[in-house]
């Protein structure tokens, strides 16, 4: 698969309030992710390497990130998935759209939900980076075609959530 043309989703402005002063400045105008490009909104703490970088590409499957689209054109030539890893625990084949979520555990599938992680707060003032994904579990919602299951978006939850003791 050769990354080529991708759709701009790019806004003028997004939902919040601009007055707030943020610890730190974005990072990268956009990403590119699948045959989408989208300007980011917030900074996240990505490997000091990628900084140079206006834009980021990632791969929409395995979501491994690179600076440039020929990184991600070899990636992508080698990237063995074509969904998300973990377990699939529900399909919609029903209408239009069909669409698939996967259960991906913190623990086993370190890497992807800590590139998740980085990826969600480009998009999120206030989320808390949890390198540690081991305590969580990770549902994600995927778009599914003839390519693959794209990913459209996700939640955590703790897999062991504190009692709360009265």
């Amino acid at each position: 698969m050769k990354f080529s043309m991708h759709k701009k989703l790019f806004k003028n402005g997004h939902h919040g309030d601009d007055s707030k002063v943020h610890n730190k400045a974005k990072n990268f105008r956009s990403i590119v992710i699948g045959e989408f490009e989208m300007e980011t909104w917030y900074f996240s703490p990505f490997p000091a390497e990628f900084n140079q970088n206006n834009t980021l590409y990632f791969c929409e499957f395995c979501l491994s990130f690179y600076g440039d689209d020929i990184e991600l054109n070899e990636h992508m030539k080698k990237c063995i998935l074509f969904h998300p890893p973990g377990t699939e625990i529900y399909r919609s084949e029903k209408g239009p759209t069909k669409v698939s979520m996967f259960e991906a555990d913190g623990e086993i599938e370190t890497e992807y939900c800590q590139n998740l992680c980085y990826l969600a707060k480009l998009f999120l003032d206030h989320k808390t980076l949890q390198f540690d994904t081991d305590v969580f579990l990770f549902y994600v919602l995927t778009e599914v075609d003839q390519l693959g299951c794209h990913l459209v978006g996700y939640f955590s939850k703790e897999r062991f959530p504190a009692k709360i003791t009265t």
